[in-house]
């Protein structure tokens, strides 16, 4: 299991985050679920499976107090086992989460081919 996301997640800490919205994945032998959460072992909301070993693309987008997510799998373009899902209101998702606070984390088992960020 691995995720990614953005909260508070502790830097010391591997497990997974417990004030926070994130993406939360299985690996494929464990039937590749990935699901929204803002709680530890929990996949909140399901967003779909992944049916091969990747690499697969990850976008997180944060534009004021929207936040989205998109998986791109198998980083092929467009296609339709990508998967995409909003929170109109980060605050309201996780309460706790204010501009001091709020941080990009990865975690779990997880390997990263690449990692990059822009600014808009």
């Amino acid at each position: 299991m691995y995720f990614v996301g953005i909260g508070t997640q502790d830097r010391a800490a591997c497990e997974e985050p417990k004030r926070a919205a994130y993406l939360r994945m299985t690996a494929l032998q464990l039937k590749g679920e990935i699901g929204l959460s803002n709680r530890p072992v929990s996949y909140g909301t399901p967003l779909g499976r992944l049916t091969s070993v990747g690499p697969h693309l990850v976008r997180i987008r944060k534009r004021g107090d929207r936040l989205s997510f998109e998986i791109d799998a198998d980083n092929d373009g467009p296609s339709p086992d990508d998967m995409q899902r909003t929170i109109p209101s980060l605050r309201e998702f996780v309460p706790v989460l204010h501009e001091k606070n709020t941080h990009l984390f990865f975690g779990g088992a997880a390997r990263l081919r690449s990692l990059s960020f822009q600014i808009d």
